[in-house]
């Protein structure tokens, strides 16, 4: 490591900081909105929040990401549309299906 780097420090130009999967997001923003996949615009990946994966303001795993129209996204975040009747434990558990819903297949011994 470099004397002026930090953990919290953001990564040099072409390399990946952990969690990382720029290939994964591509895949998904290609993908229909998890909540419709009749919603049209661009893909935003969500990344699950309030899962205690990461820490305070951190984000979680690339790989745990979930593809969602813009609106959706701003819905999630502000528990309107598709989440307004939800209680936030039962949007942690939606959360987290999707998230296996589209995490990538990787071999069992390849842990992230």
């Amino acid at each position: 490591a470099s004397p002026n780097s930090s953990p919290s420090s953001p990564a040099p130009m072409g390399r990946s900081m952990a969690g990382e999967d720029p290939e994964h997001l591509r895949r998904l923003r290609g993908m229909p909105c998890a909540v419709d996949e009749r919603h049209q615009g661009p893909i935003d990946p969500h990344h699950p929040t309030g899962a205690g994966l990461r820490g305070m303001s951190k984000r979680s795993h690339d790989h745990l990401a979930i593809p969602l129209c813009h609106a959706c996204h701003m819905d999630f975040h502000g528990a309107r549309g598709f989440f307004r009747r939800m209680k936030k434990e039962e949007r942690k558990a939606w959360q987290a299906t999707m998230s296996e819903r589209y995490m990538p297949k990787v071999p069992s011994d390849d842990v992230f």
